[in-house]
C-alpha cells in the first residue's frame, strides 16, 4: 500500500503547481503592503498629491488588498488636504458605492460636507451631516457630524 499513497501525494503537489502556474504573477506577489506604507509616509510628510497618487495606485493594482478600503479613504483625505476637490468627490463617490457601511466612508462624507461649506452651499453640507448621523453607528463619527451640523446652524 505504500506506492499508491506516494502517487497521490505527488499528484496533489502537481495540481498545486499547475494552479500556481496558472495564476498571474501579480496575484501571487502582493506588493500592496509596501505601496501602502510608502503612501502613508508621503501622507504623514504632508505630500498629499503624491500620497493620493500612491493610494489610488494601490486601489487600481490590488483591488482585493486588505489595504484597499483604507487606501480609498486616505486617497480622498489626501485630495481634500491638497485642495483637489474633484478627486476628493470622486473618492467619496467610490466609497459610498463600494463600502456604504464602512465608517471611513462616513468620515469622508464629512469632508464632502466641508467642501460644500467652503463653496457656500450650507444646505447641501447640512444634508450630508444629517445623512451621516442617520446611517452610521460609530459614536465618534456621529458626534463629529452633529458638531459640524450645529456649527452650520450658528453661521
Amino acid at each position: 500500500g505504500a506506492l499508491p499513497d506516494k502517487d497521490i501525494a505527488s499528484n496533489s503537489k502537481l495540481s498545486n503547481l499547475r494552479q500556481v502556474l496558472r495564476e498571474p504573477a501579480a496575484a501571487s506577489l502582493d506588493l500592496s503592503g509596501v505601496i501602502f506604507e510608502r503612501a502613508k509616509e508621503k501622507f504623514a510628510g504632508k505630500k498629499y498629491v503624491e500620497a493620493f497618487r500612491e493610494f489610488r495606485r494601490l486601489r487600481e493594482e490590488y483591488p482585493l488588498s486588505p489595504h484597499a478600503i483604507e487606501s480609498a479613504f486616505l486617497a480622498g483625505e489626501s485630495a481634500f488636504l491638497a485642495g483637489e476637490n474633484e478627486k476628493c468627490i470622486e473618492m467619496t463617490d467610490l466609497m459610498v458605492e463600494q463600502y456604504p457601511d464602512n465608517e471611513l466612508t462616513g468620515f469622508l462624507l464629512l469632508r464632502l460636507g466641508q467642501l460644500n461649506e467652503n463653496n457656500a452651499r450650507p444646505a447641501e453640507a447640512g444634508e450630508i451631516y444629517r445623512t451621516v448621523q442617520k446611517n452610521f453607528k460609530n459614536p465618534a463619527l456621529i458626534d463629529q457630524a452633529k458638531r459640524m451640523a450645529k456649527a452650520l446652524d450658528l453661521l
